[in-house]
């Protein structure tokens, strides 16, 4: 079982020892075994994410989903609240309160969706993995023609006119409740695990232009003991092929930036283009 094969290979395996191991290929062999028994739950859960994509500190029924199926899976040690929008509308630094104000069109709420489950001993070292949860503003246009209204692609289809689930978030969330539940079935009944240390799960809101993991991160998330040492984060990639995972040290992917140019120029004449100084043929230049 995967609750053996994980007690052996923690009980033989030094900390320090990196070396490949017949523990490890049963240990993996389990974990492969016990993700195919669960994959048609998880393919389930993935498709109603999709269904009901949320912006950035929109994510109130994105993180009641993932509270509720922690619950189901024996967690309760959750918390709650995490990324709040601390823009002056939506948060009183202050009071440390959410402002509840909701304008003509608008349905940002102040955030404060992100959830996080410490599991394991409690004590250090401390593993963080994470999944991002929130979605695009994007109409998807996933073709549904007439004959295909009760296809597999209509169990998914988004719901929520505008937004879209374009950047895999509602994968991302998957897997991690994939890789929590598998966690979780290894406790014991004293409810110890075999591993050491903790596994700290986190659910981040507002990572599409919301900075939802520097709020998160402010708020002590890898700050609060036992401090995290690692962190792990995935992302799905359109080029890899299914199965295969791409890493590598150093600097990996890059985030957007908002900037403001400009180029003075000095006027003149169409006649004389050689006496004026045009900013359009710089800024061509320039690009």
């Amino acid at each position: 079982s995967l609750k053996q094969a994980a007690q052996s290979f923690f009980s033989s395996s030094p900390a320090t020892d990196i070396a490949p191991t017949n523990d490890d290929d049963v240990l993996q062999s389990c974990i492969n075994n016990q993700s195919v028994s669960i994959e048609p739950f998880l393919i389930s859960i993935r498709r109603v994410l999709h269904r009901y994509p949320e912006l950035m500190y929109q994510e109130r029924m994105t993180s009641q989903i993932v509270q509720r199926l922690l619950t189901d899976m024996g967690i309760n040690n959750y918390t709650v609240g995490w990324a709040k929008n601390i823009h002056s509308k939506y948060y009183n630094p202050a009071t440390g309160k959410i402002v509840q104000t909701t304008e003509k069109g608008e349905q940002n709420d102040g955030g404060g969706h992100g959830v996080v489950v410490d599991i394991g001993s409690g004590q250090e070292p401390c593993i963080l993995l994470r999944a991002d949860m929130d979605a695009l503003p994007i109409v998807e246009e996933t073709p549904l023609p007439p004959d295909q209204q009760g296809s597999d692609t209509a169990k998914f289809h988004s719901n929520h006119h505008g937004k879209m689930h374009a950047c895999g978030h509602d994968a991302h969330m998957t897997m991690l409740l994939g890789a929590t539940y598998l966690i979780k079935s290894l406790e014991e009944s004293n409810g110890e695990f075999p591993f050491p240390g903790t596994i700290r799960i986190i659910f981040q809101p507002a990572e599409e232009g919301g900075a939802g993991a520097k709020r998160m991160r402010e708020e002590g998330v890898l700050s609060n003991f036992p401090t995290v040492k690692y962190a792990f984060g995935m992302h799905v990639w359109p080029t890899l092929l299914s199965g295969q995972v791409g890493f590598r040290s150093g600097a990996m992917l890059a985030a957007q930036d908002n900037f403001t140019l400009v180029l003075d120029g000095v006027g003149g004449h169409a006649a004389f283009p050689h006496l004026c100084r045009d900013p359009v043929v710089a800024s061509a230049a320039f690009v």
